[in-house]
């Protein structure tokens, strides 16, 4: 998906801090990051549809792997689509993840507005193993 359509799967069409709220304790209900785990066998990534789904029916919006969406990075908002499409989407060097992965070891990099720059040409062995994904997206025009 496009940034813009991640952001509004993940809220669910609503306004709140964490896929789930306005306050971070309902994260252990439908994420999985480091501080939520009992054991170090925890540490890593999960199959999807173990926790909460958003009020949207989606699984692992925040938490397990970070996701790659379409956008190129860009530092600000200043000149983005406003149709929900991707934003110069393809020869960039730098695309943008969200979401979080199981390597966060507090909420904030959960919150539903946190996004990060990530190399397009990053080497997963390299950029910290099952913490980058995706989510297949399909256009129902």
């Amino acid at each position: 998906p496009s940034e813009a359509e991640w952001e509004y799967a993940a809220r669910a069409g609503g306004g709140t801090i964490w896929i789930c709220g306005n306050d971070w304790r309902c994260l252990e209900d439908v994420a999985w990051y480091s501080s939520v785990f009992v054991s170090d066998a925890e540490h890593r990534t999960h199959s999807v549809a173990k926790k909460e789904a958003n009020d949207f029916g989606l699984y692992d919006m925040s938490g397990n792997v970070r996701e790659i969406v379409e956008d190129c990075w860009h530092a600000y908002y200043n000149g983005a689509p406003d149709d929900g499409s991707a934003w110069d989407r393809l020869n960039c060097s730098y695309g943008v993840v969200r979401g979080g992965a199981w390597a966060n070891y507090d909420e904030k990099g959960l919150r539903v507005s946190d996004r990060q720059m990530i190399d397009r040409d990053f080497d997963e062995t390299l950029a910290g193993a099952g913490t980058q994904g995706f989510r297949c997206a399909r256009d129902v025009e």
